[in-house]
């Protein structure tokens, strides 16, 4: 139900780009429950990458969200789309401007988010998807109020409230005002 109104992104990133972030009660439910899926470490099938930090797997969790809300409305991906949309995801994950992982780890960061915590599942045909609508609407709001306080976030605010088109830094596709 959290995520599941209309505008209510909207209002989760109007919320989340405030000075003084304040949660509410669902919203600090879901972060509690993110945080202790992201920390999991159960049938691990490949080494971890390194860093295996919570928060670089909660970001790029967030970046393919964004990407797979608006730009492919949630649809299931093949496994060659999944691993290209994750892999572009890593290089987004910086210190100090630098990217922490490469493409290649891709296949590693699909098996950890897929075995691990689980926010990204098989489908029956082989495809990849979010586990849910609701994470799928979280994890993008997050995404969009974490690169807006990261970066210059008036194209956000430009693209929700003035209307204009903006660019997935995933895969660069022009997408409508929202």
């Amino acid at each position: 139900q959290l995520a599941a109104r209309p505008g209510h992104l909207v209002q989760m990133f109007a919320t989340y780009v405030q000075d003084g972030v304040l949660l509410t009660a669902e919203d600090e439910l879901m972060d509690r429950v993110a945080e202790r899926r992201l920390t999991k470490i159960t049938g691990r099938v490949t080494p971890p990458l390194v860093p295996d930090e919570p928060v670089y797997k909660r970001q790029v969790i967030e970046a393919v969200s964004f990407h797979l809300l608006f730009c492919w409305q949630g649809h299931a991906q093949e496994r060659e789309q999944m691993l290209q949309l994750v892999g572009g995801a890593l290089m987004t994950v910086r210190l100090n401007g630098t990217p922490i992982y490469q493409p290649k780890d891709a296949v590693t960061k699909l098996e950890d988010l897929c075995r691990n915590s689980n926010f990204l599942k098989e489908t029956q045909k082989g495809a990849y998807e979010l586990e849910s609508v609701p994470w799928l609407q979280y994890f993008a709001a997050y995404h969009m109020a974490r690169s807006a306080q990261a970066r210059d976030g008036m194209h956000w605010h430009r693209w929700l409230f003035e209307r204009v088109e903006f660019t997935c830094e995933l895969c660069h596709k022009s997408l409508q005002p929202f």
